[in-house]
């Protein structure tokens, strides 16, 4: 039985193996383990920062890691603190609010994405991609495939908007569900009615809608 916690350590020793201390910033957990709503199988989005990202790291990376047991699992981040701290602001706020630390802390990263503006740019982001990935998939006719994706930027659109709105700044589906609508249940839940062309369609409604929304 797959275990999160000794699957994190196991990774954890592994990294500082490889890398030692003085160039690992952060390590953490992110997505849906951190949230609380994996399901069987899903990835584990686990988070390394180091003082500066390579190409040759990247591959050391996958060299340390490559051993672990559920290795087929392991996704989520890898970078460099200096390149985050040159993310766009509304991407960062969306990253720490997500990311749960196991080692170091995100507070200096979260200080440049704090304000309602990164917000508004988190929430602008995310609608545009749902606004964006909707069309193209009833374009190219591809609504089964791209559902999955498109419920996943809508949870990371509503959390956003939300904090506009309320100022919280909620981490899960079951956090937002409390307070939202039917509608926005059901894009939480994954479960909007129709086909899958015509949930692709409800969503590149509700994107659209919201961005016309949005303060200038």
């Amino acid at each position: 039985m797959f275990e999160l916690e000794s699957f994190l350590s196991a990774w954890q020793e592994a990294v500082l193996g490889e890398f030692g201390y003085a160039r690992v910033r952060f390590l953490g957990i992110q997505g849906s383990r951190s949230r609380g709503e994996e399901r069987p199988g899903s990835d584990i989005d686990a988070v390394l920062i180091l003082d500066g990202l390579t190409s040759a790291d990247a591959a050391r990376y996958a060299r340390c890691t490559a051993a672990l047991p559920e290795r087929d699992k392991l996704c989520g981040f890898i970078g460099g603190w200096a390149e985050l701290e040159r993310w766009p602001r509304g991407e960062l706020w969306q990253f720490c609010l997500d990311t749960r630390p196991l080692l170091g802390s995100l507070e200096p990263i979260a200080a440049l994405a704090s304000g309602r503006e990164a917000v508004r740019e988190a929430a602008l982001g995310s609608l545009g991609a749902v606004y964006h990935g909707s069309a193209h998939a009833i374009l190219q006719r591809g609504c089964n495939e791209a559902l999955g994706e498109l419920y996943k930027g809508a949870f990371f659109a509503l959390r956003a908007l939300r904090c506009l709105e309320t100022g919280e700044e909620l981490r899960t589906r079951a956090q937002l569900s409390a307070g939202a609508g039917e509608f926005e249940r059901a894009i939480l839940s994954g479960a909007l009615p129709g086909t899958a062309e015509e949930q692709c369609s409800s969503l590149l409604d509700w994107a659209a809608m919201r961005l016309r929304r949005l303060d200038m």
